[in-house]
């Protein structure tokens, strides 16, 4: 801005006011015998104007104060007697005098002002002061203007002079000396340095400048920060010298005095090393990094994950001695304070080889099992390999570990197999099955696993058909019906003791079955899906662990959900787009819709391999697929809202779903107000196709699985978030259940991922054995709904406790949310306590009870460790964590 320097007069005719009188000391308009006076200072603020009798001196302003004005913006006016005149115009403590001024007439005067410009380009939230110049390098007289929490440059405006020119970064600052503003335009750029940061391979990371306080190691105040960078960033900073913080997760280093002055390098390189985990034949690996907490076996905070790998993985670290954290299914292992202060650094999983022997057996499933230490029982799956013959091998964790060996419908346990030392053997127990039937021909031999029940069989183990003479068969030990088939004729032979190395049966002993069959068509030997066996377990579980459970639950969502957002504008929900492969509940607050028990129902629209997809636990009502492509055809099963299909594992049972209230209209999408159908891990489109995949999908042994339909609310809540929220990282984990009261199960620790926004806990309660009414109460929930019967009562509302009651269906559950806060990156603890009892009026201390703690480790790692989880009473619960991201286009 430039501004003209003048003293001009203006004649002015004399205005008479309509009688108000005006104090000296106010701008007024001048009565008979007064002149207006009129000073102009465009730009100056807070300054005061005081007008003296002349007193010929120059510069003085001696005379006699006849008027004044203070505290006025860009200009004031002033009365007096016409008369000539000292003016003095006072800004802080800079003042300037005009000395004679003739205002016998009205008259006006513009005060010479001069703009300061400062330049610190790359900089912003900067005060800069105008001081008085004291003479003195470094240091600054009174303050005379100032401007602030500017970016990039600032102007200021004062009376012409020589000033001192402080400019203020957070806890730094500089000075400027003895800069000549006496013209009508001044400029000074203030001396700033870039520091450069690198940290190449390293993500997630944040820099921050410090005042640096001459001390290794420990840092002075905080100048600037620059987060969530990945392998450099750089910042603007005043020239001077800088302790630089780089801080990783948990993990931080503190780079002392970096030399940001005129001729300083300013730049830093992080202290990093490459850690690399060796597990060679390990698949499905997750490995951390945590900071070492001195103790063996345990570890500190996570400060970085790499998971689902195969072999060997590696990750960039700052410098410092890690734990090193292993994980494989529910298995895993500690290496403790790994030495990675001086650059790469490696570090050898302790792993074992595990050789299954099972000579002469096909078509045989092996699992390896957490060693539970309990005889003939097992604990949770670690790795599995299906249809072998004769061997398999298995690269496991050093531990203990169970095997279970499936063949059909039959399975065997090998207890406590030590495999801590890296080398390690199993062998199965079998025997060998003779079956006699000499002097006949073209005999067809079934061995079926025993139902106890004479002149009938169970499901069929092994098959030999068109022999003559004999049959020879290899089997796990137990108990068995072998069928013969002799042209139309079939006989039995009941309960065939195979417990030792071999046994024998004769056609004469068999009987006529119940049933006459026909003659069956010759096959070699029969392949069976693997069939896991249930739990061992001192109640009865209302799901046996070898039928994987899909569950149906719909959600309401308003126009502004994101949910109905996306698929308004276009977009395509998919079960993955809230962190997780597969549809789980916590998706529904996720896309800001609600979970309502509406009246709708799920059927088998596509395709579905026989026998694959059931309506019962025990799997032995087949559900009904639907007979044409255009709607529900009236007969094909379906389930209500909370209800559940059933499928045996390893199928590739499940091709699509519909829900029965819409007609289909092939592969478009219905319309509203139907939103989505999520699945599983969902189909391709957004139409009525969605499902559980095209190509068919296998879920495994005891897996739960979601079938979520979203539709449209007609009358929309008014304040849901239209930004989807996201679960966890990887499959939700649920806390497996415990069949004994009074038993303890060991810590766990799920690995999901959250973020530094609210969100909501999802837990999921069903009872294993319901034999009498239950009472349930849970007062962290904030809200909750029932299925299959389950009542909620006062859950989420007044405290009263829900009810389970075994008058109602088998498959009863409630779905219970836990929101929790996010304040300043720091989470809150999630802790809830789920109560229950057989007595209504129990108080707490004498209620059977579950307590599950997660808690957030800070905005930096954000890993939800579940420290603890007891239990005295068998209750499964899953748990889902959500968390707020921008929607995925």
């Amino acid at each position: 801005m430039k501004l003209i320097f003048a003293v001009t007069v203006t004649v002015m005719a004399l205005m008479v006011s309509s009688g108000i009188a005006f104090g000296v000391n106010s701008a007024a308009h001048a009565q008979a015998g007064e002149v207006q006076v009129s000073v102009a200072f465009p730009g100056l603020s807070n300054v005061h104007v005081y007008l003296h009798a002349a007193d010929g001196v120059a510069g003085a302003a001696g005379g006699a104060q006849v008027a004044s004005t203070t505290w006025k913006n860009d200009s004031a006016t002033l009365v007096a007697a016409a008369g000539t005149y000292d003016l003095r115009v006072v800004h802080g403590p800079t003042s300037v005098v005009f000395d004679g001024v003739d205002c016998t007439t009205a008259c006006s005067l513009q005060v010479p002002l001069s703009e300061l410009t400062v330049s610190f380009a790359g900089l912003n939230n900067v005060h800069v002061y105008a001081h008085l110049a004291d003479g003195a390098i470094g240091s600054y007289g009174q303050q005379v203007a100032s401007a602030t929490w500017q970016a990039d440059v600032a102007s200021l405006v004062f009376l012409p002079g020589t000033y001192d020119v402080r400019v203020v970064h957070g806890p730094v600052s500089t000075v400027l000396d003895g800069v000549d503003c006496s013209g009508a335009a001044c400029a000074v750029t203030v001396p700033t340095k870039t520091l450069n940061a690198s940290f190449p391979g390293l993500s997630n990371t944040h820099v921050y400048a410090h005042v640096s306080d001459g001390s290794t190691g420990t840092y002075g105040q905080q100048v600037l920060s620059s987060t969530w960078k990945a392998g450099a960033t750089s910042m603007v900073l005043l020239e001077g010298v800088y302790d630089v913080r780089i801080v990783h997760g948990p993990a931080s280093v503190v780079l002392d005095g970096i030399d940001c002055t005129a001729s300083g390098p300013c730049q830093v390189e992080a202290p990093l090393a490459t850690l690399t985990t060796n597990f060679p034949g390990l698949t499905n690996a997750h490995v951390y990094a945590h900071l070492t907490d001195g103790a063996s076996g345990s570890y500190g905070q996570q400060v970085l994950s790499s998971t689902w790998k195969s072999d060997t993985t590696s990750m960039v670290l700052l410098r410092g001695v890690y734990d090193v954290r292993v994980v494989h299914g529910p298995t895993s292992v500690v290496i403790d304070d790994v030495d990675c202060t001086s650059g790469n650094c490696e570090v050898a999983v302790p792993l074992a080889t595990l050789d299954v022997s099972f000579a002469g057996l096909t078509n045989a499933h092996m699992y390896v099992h957490v060693d539970d230490g309990i005889a003939e029982s097992y604990g949770q799956q670690v790795a599995s390999s299906t249809w072998k013959s004769d061997s398999t091998s298995f690269v496991l964790l050093a531990g203990h570990y169970d095997l279970r060996a499936v063949h059909g419908p039959m399975a065997s346990v090998v207890d406590g197999i030590d495999c801590s030392s890296g080398k390690c053997a199993a062998t199965v127990p079998l025997a060998t099955l003779s079956a006699s039937f000499a002097g006949k021909t073209n005999i067809h031999t079934y061995v079926h696993k025993t139902d106890e029940m004479p002149a009938t069989y169970g499901p069929q183990t092994a098959a030999s058909t068109w022999k003559s003479g004999s049959a020879s068969f290899v089997l796990l030990r137990g108990v068995y019906d072998v069928r013969f088939v002799n042209g139309s004729e079939s006989f039995v032979a009941d309960g065939v003791d195979c417990t030792g190395p071999t046994c024998n049966v004769d056609y004469d002993a068999a009987i006529p079955v119940k049933q006459a069959e026909a003659t069956p068509t010759p096959a070699s030997t029969a392949t069976v899906e693997p069939t896991a066996t249930p739990e061992p377990s001192a109640t009865k579980s209302l799901a046996p662990v070898n039928a994987a459970t899909i569950t149906f639950l719909t959600a309401s969502c308003s126009a502004e959900s994101a949910m109905a957002l996306a698929v308004t504008g276009g977009k395509d929900p998919k079960s993955a787009d809230n962190g997780t492969k597969e549809a789980v509940p916590s998706d529904i607050e996720a896309y800001g819709c609600k979970l309502v028990r509406a009246s709708y129902h799920l059927y088998l629209f596509g395709s579905s391999t026989a026998d694959g997809t059931y309506l019962d636990a025990a799997l032995t009502a087949v559900a009904r697929t639907n007979a044409n492509d255009d709607a529900w055809d009236g007969a094909a099963s379906t389930i209500a809202a909370g209800g559940s299909f059933y499928a045996a594992p390893g199928k590739s049972a499940i091709r699509r779903f519909s829900i029965a209230e819409y007609k289909h209209p092939g592969s478009s999408w219905i319309g509203l107000p139907y939103l989505d159908l999520q699945c599983s891990t969902d189909g391709i489109n957004n139409d009525n196709a969605d499902g559980a995949g095209w190509n068919g999908a296998a879920f495994g042994a005891g897996q739960q699985v979601y079938c979520i339909y979203y539709f449209l609310d007609e009358q929309p809540e008014p304040t849901p978030t239209a930004t989807p929220t996201v679960a966890p990282g990887e499959t939700p984990t649920p806390v497996p259940t415990v069949a004994n009261p009074g038993r303890l199960i060991k810590e766990l620790h799920p690995e999901v991922q959250v973020d530094e926004h609210d969100g909501v806990v999802t837990w999921i309660i069903r009872p294993e054995d319901l034999t009498a009414r239950i009472y349930v109460w849970d007062a962290n929930a904030a809200d909750c709904h029932g299925f299959g019967g389950a009542l909620c009562g006062g859950i989420g509302t007044d405290g009263t406790p829900g009810t389970f009651d075994p008058a109602n269906e088998d498959h009863q559950n409630v779905i219970v949310t836990q929101r929790f806060k996010v304040v300043d990156g720091q989470c809150e603890p999630v802790v809830n306590t789920v109560e229950w009892s057989t007595d209504p009026n129990a108080l707490p201390g004498d209620r059977e009870s579950l307590t599950v703690e997660y808690r957030c480790s800070g905005a930096n790692a954000l890993g939800w460790p579940l420290l603890v989880a007891s239990f005295v009473m068998a209750v499964a619960v899953a748990w889902y964590i959500s968390r707020r991201i921008q929607w995925q286009s």
